[in-house]
Formats: structure tokens, sequence, C-alpha cells
């Protein structure tokens, strides 16, 4: 009988592994598997949703990039033991650095390493390069579970009126496709008398974009949409162009569906160029995701 490993030999499109489709699918090809590293391919294309007027990539994506590579390897890794494709959830991110542009055109390498694991927790280390050059590097906290996603067992259906109220949008911020769809998914907006805080709801419908992809049949908010969310209201707040140097801490905490009724808060104290970005989105009280990072003006 052919061998699993015959079957699949590397290098292979990353779909055969991932559930990730249409404007979520970032990753090409899985290049390696083995000794707890993974490498993978991404190449940048004009239909890249987190594309700006440029040319250039917001930062948030290449950290999806390296959580959709390491889901390819570990997907490679179910398929040869036969065993349930699983699916894997960003949870975390700690200081993950980001020192050059990408841009139309750059074909990236994904590297990532599985520095411990607990359970269906994994910790990985990894790093993105264009050729010889070091776009970015961080540490990824990971959740996997075998099958296709379910609700969360505390998740109860937007009571009636949820997302429709009428309040204040955010200014359209047409910077990116997505940074364009959560403005217009917003309510409810307001900054704070000293302009040094800033507060929206946001309302993310099924035809969202985030939502095409992931995951097929059971849409979830990705948490790289929850950043940008978290980068949108600050870019609103200082009505100025941000760009991320450093994710000094994230994390995703609770599921987010379609209609779900989602709140952010976003401070942000100025040293000079720099800004240190300190922010929360909730539902109904209770905490979805939380962001620290840093952030300098364009």
């Amino acid at each position: 009988m052919e061998s699993m490993k015959s079957i699949f030999q590397l290098p292979t499109n990353s779909t055969e592994f991932i559930p990730h489709r249409e404007t979520m699918l970032l990753v090409d090809e899985l290049l390696q598997y083995g000794e707890g590293k993974i490498r993978g391919t991404a190449k940048i294309t004009r239909d890249n949703p987190f594309l700006d007027e440029s040319g250039a990539v917001g930062q948030n994506c290449l950290v999806e990039i390296m959580a959709q590579t390491v889901a390819a390897g570990n997907g490679y890794d179910c398929m040869l033991r036969g065993d349930t494709l699983k699916t894997g959830f960003l949870v975390g991110v700690n200081d993950f650095s980001f020192y050059e542009d990408v841009r139309i055109g750059d074909e990236l390498t994904i590297t990532t390493k599985e520095e411990s694991s607990f359970g269906d927790f994994s910790f990985v280390e990894g790093s993105i390069n264009a050729g010889s050059r070091l776009i970015a590097k961080g540490n990824l906290k990971l959740y996997e579970i075998k099958g296709a996603p379910e609700k969360t067992a505390d998740w109860k259906p937007p009571e009636e009126g949820d997302g429709t109220a009428e309040g204040r949008a955010i200014p359209v911020n047409d910077k990116t496709p997505f940074f364009k769809a959560i403005s217009r998914s917003s309510i409810n907006f307001h900054i704070n008398d000293d302009k040094e805080q800033v507060t929206s709801d946001f309302c993310f419908k099924d035809n969202f974009p985030g939502f095409k992809g992931h995951f097929p049949q059971f849409p979830i908010l990705p948490g790289v949409i929850m950043m940008e969310t978290i980068m949108v209201l600050a870019e609103t707040l200082c009505r100025k162009e941000l760009k991320i140097i450093n994710i000094s801490k994230a994390k995703f905490s609770r599921q987010s569906y379609p209609g779900d009724l989602l709140s952010g808060e976003v401070s942000i104290t100025s040293r000079g160029n720099l800004r240190q970005i300190n922010a929360k989105l909730t539902c109904n009280g209770r905490p979805v995701s939380s962001l620290i990072l840093e952030a300098a003006s364009k």
C-alpha cells in the first residue's frame, strides 16, 4: 500500500491541510514538516484584503500568515497519522516585531518551531522572510480541536435589535478593503474629551468579508480581524495612518460570530512619533480580546 508520505509529498498546496478558503486563505504551500519545525510560503497578490493603495500589506496580516502555516503543518501531521483533521484557533500573540514592509509580489517564507505544548495548546516561535530580508518574528499561542468548530457553550444568540441601533459610525477608512468594511460595521462611535480614548460598537453581519472562508459553513470572526478593528479605532483617534512596530501581547479569549455586538475601547499614550495602544473588545460585557502594541505614524 502506498504510504501517506508518498501521497502527500512536500511541497504541496496548503489547502490540503487547512480549512481556510476564499478571502481568509493566505498561505500557499507547505514546504517542510518535521522535528517540530514547519515551513511554508505565501505570495502577496493584488487580491490580498490587507493591501493598501500603495501596495503594502498591513502588519497584522503577517501574524495570520504565520498562524496558518502552523495549521498547515499540523494538518499534514494529522493526514500522515490517518487522524481527524483539526481546526486551529489563534489565542495569543507575544512579542511579535515587524522590521520591513511587505508589498505586492513579495514571496514570503515562513518558518515556525514548537517550543512547548500543553493539552490542546501549543506555543510556537517563528519568523517570516522575503528572500534574505527578515520581515517579522514573534511568538504565537494556538488552540486546536478535532473536527469542525462548534459554538462555545456560553454563547447566546443576539437579542432582537442587537447591532441595529442607530448611532454615529466611524468615518469610513478605506485604506484597505478590511478597514473599509470594519468602519462601515461600526455604531455608537465616541471620542473622549481628552482625545486619548475612543470607543465604538461593531456588528459584523453574515456578508462581512472576514467571515469568507473562516470557516466554510461555520463563520467565526478571525483574531486578525479583531486586531484590524483595534487599528481602525486607533487611526480614527490619531487621525493618522499607523504602522505597527511590535505587538507586545494579544489575547483572544472568546469566539465571535455573525451578528454579535462587539464593544471596542482603545486608549493611546504618545511618546514622540511612537504610540502605545491598549485595547479590548467585549461582547455582552465579557472579554473577547485584548491587545497591547506599539505603533508609529507613517
